[in-house]
């Protein structure tokens, strides 16, 4: 797609546009900045999933008004501005000014209140109502934690003046199986699996530093090719490669689902007369992937004449998130993954499921790698566009026991690259 054009079609910011409905049961609480019906799917989509719990310089020259001294603020109907996310307003009666002592050991954490009884099970508090809570959803939580899911626990949190939210998971699967918010999240997304597509084309929008890099490197290298293919290469491994396994698998992946054509050692040359020209954008912290691949096409031509040119923008080697124009980097690669026509992505990786959600396509998912072998098959197309929610809660709420909340709804299944992970597929039965 055109970038022109994909700007055309992007969401208008207007705040009619982005006005969310609040909740049916009109709640009167905040959560640090955000009513929460709606406030856990910003945090869980695009907005907590790479900032939150990251340093002001981090955070800073990404996203407009990346501001960590502003914070948003909600009127009492539980009404939320979504662009108000860059046009934060500070609140008077906001109880704290210091968020990094928050932690899975803090007191104020609604798991340990609940631990530690200073919150019974019926919602009633041993001393007096605070005027804050804490929720710790990150990878991190536990058990006591994740009863944040249980309608219950909802019920507890209604009369909270503020709640403050930290996440680095993507819990909208969860969300999905609260029955007080059924109703509401079916009018926001009456297609299931573009969730995280709708909220962050509303949120992720980059600032003119970062445009700069993003427009430059599509006008010079990408706008004028027929198709544009994007491979995001991920390897969780102690040491930096390039490792063969995972060159083995890219090439597998791309060649088997015809992503990439053939090419023909035995003849120098082929006809290229009336073919079409394929641009390749290859992420990669490494640039030995890359090499070897464009090597491999500038060597030899394709079976079908096929011209493909093969572009990194950078290879950092190390990933760097304490540095600025590190994090800046990634996020105008990650919106240049996310032009693509057609996609791969690597398992695991918040990089790829952003771009993934963002393009609004069902990308082709890399399998992780065991014991350095290149997986058989080596990839596979996804059920949806939606991230993996990798850290959630097994737990029957309504019968207080361990279940499988993968096999609960149709519309919330297991991930193809993690089997406890949950995701949200557009599907009404099994």
């Amino acid at each position: 797609m055109d970038i022109k054009e994909r700007i055309r079609r992007s969401p208008p910011r207007t705040p009619e546009a982005a006005r969310a409905p609040g909740h049916p049961r009109g709640r009167k609480g905040r959560v640090a900045a955000l009513p929460l019906s709606v406030a856990a799917l910003l945090a869980s989509g695009v907005l907590l999933l790479l900032l939150a719990g990251g340093s002001a310089a981090r955070r800073g020259g990404q996203f407009p008004d990346a501001d960590p001294a502003t914070r948003l603020s909600a009127d009492d109907r539980g009404d939320g501005d979504l662009h108000g996310l860059h046009q934060a307003r500070p609140h008077d009666d906001f109880p704290i000014n210091q968020f990094k002592s928050f932690s899975i050991g803090s007191p104020e954490s609604y798991g340990n209140m609940l631990k530690t009884k200073d919150i019974g099970s019926d919602g009633s508090f041993k001393g007096p109502k605070p005027g804050f809570i804490y929720l710790h959803l990150a990878h991190d939580y536990d058990d006591y934690d994740k009863l944040f899911f249980c309608e219950y626990s909802q019920q507890h949190l209604q009369g909270i003046p503020w709640l403050i939210l930290r996440s680095d998971n993507y819990f909208v699967p969860s969300l999905f199986l609260m029955p007080a918010y059924q109703e509401e999240l079916m009018r926001l997304f009456p297609q299931k699996d573009t969730v995280f597509h709708h909220l962050g084309r509303y949120l992720f929008h980059p600032t003119n530093v970062v445009w700069g890099l993003i427009t430059r490197y599509y006008d010079s290298y990408l706008a004028r090719a027929d198709e544009k293919l994007g491979v995001q290469i991920r390897v969780f491994d102690s040491k930096t490669g390039p490792f063969q396994h995972v060159l083995d698998q890219v090439l597998s992946c791309t060649l088997k689902e015809n992503l990439l054509p053939e090419v023909n050692a035995q003849q120098p040359i082929v006809s290229t007369r009336n073919v079409r020209s394929k641009v390749v954008l290859i992420t990669s912290l490494n640039s030995g992937y890359y090499e070897r691949i464009r090597n491999m096409y500038w060597e030899h031509p394709t079976t079908n004449g096929e011209i493909i040119s093969f572009h990194q923008p950078s290879h950092e080697e190390h990933q760097d998130s304490d540095k600025k124009m590190h994090n800046m980097k990634a996020w105008a690669e990650i919106y240049l993954l996310s032009l693509s026509d057609v996609m791969v992505t690597s398992a695991w990786s918040t990089f790829g499921y952003v771009a993934q959600g963002l393009s609004g396509m069902k990308t082709w998912l890399m399998f992780k790698p065991e014991n350095r072998t290149a997986p058989n098959p080596p990839c596979r197309q996804v059920m949806s566009m939606e991230p993996c929610f990798h850290a959630p809660p097994f737990y029957d709420c309504k019968a207080r026991r361990g279940a499988d909340t993968g096999k609960l709804v149709p519309h919330v299944r297991h991930c193809e690259d993690m089997s406890w992970g949950l995701k949200l597929v557009d599907a009404d039965e099994w």
